[in-house]
């Protein structure tokens, strides 16, 4: 669930609380504007192993790790009163109603990019030229090794040495918005942005 949720009015640009939004009927006080922008902030908190910490460890048993938060924030824009009203107006049932109106409509986006639903996890995902298993409809390639399709994408193997293959291990990840990615688990425990959206993703 989302750490906050704010609204921002198209028209003057002023922000508004939930509360705000519902006192008001979703029409802005300040300028009487129907049609707002959604800000919805997600933060999570990773710890890291700290060179102190490590030092600690090995020396006396007991360590301690570094911890770094992260905040990802998507946005939804030109959401009309009513639907802002509608989303609103059950106070226990705002997070999990704005988070699914936002996933329905990256979802209509996708869509309208010629989204495909992969044949494995049944996630939407935009095929991108040059890779095979993104054309035969899958979303990443675990996902059609997991099916049995080949992923060399026309490469003859036999010709191409293993650095020039794969660089390393690749860790298969999730950004906060769904979308399913790899990257080199020499990353783990850094940001990479995701290949569809760029949202900032924490590798573990």
């Amino acid at each position: 669930m989302p750490n906050k949720i704010s609204f921002v009015c198209e028209s003057c640009q002023k922000a508004a609380t939930i509360t705000q939004v519902r006192d008001w009927s979703a029409q802005c006080r300040s300028c009487l504007g129907e049609s707002w922008a959604i800000l919805v902030n997600y933060t999570d908190t990773i710890a890291q192993a700290s060179a102190p910490g490590m030092l600690s460890a090995a020396t006396l048993g007991v360590g301690w790790n570094d911890r770094t938060t992260y905040t990802n924030q998507t946005t939804a824009r030109d959401i009309p009163a009513k639907v802002v009203q509608a989303l609103t107006a059950d106070p226990p049932l705002i997070a999990s109603r704005v988070v699914e109106f936002l996933r329905r409509c990256e979802q209509q986006a996708l869509r309208d990019r010629g989204a495909q639903t992969c044949h494995v996890c049944e996630a939407l995902y935009v095929p991108a030229k040059g890779k095979s298993w993104s054309q035969e409809g899958y979303c990443s390639r675990s996902c059609a090794v997991q099916d049995g399709v080949d992923v060399s994408d026309g490469v003859d193997v036999s010709t191409v040495g293993p650095s020039e293959m794969r660089r390393g291990p690749m860790i298969a990840v999730t950004c906060p918005n769904g979308h399913d990615f790899e990257v080199l688990a020499s990353f783990s425990g850094c940001l990479r942005a995701c290949n569809e959206c760029q949202a900032k993703t924490p590798i573990p």
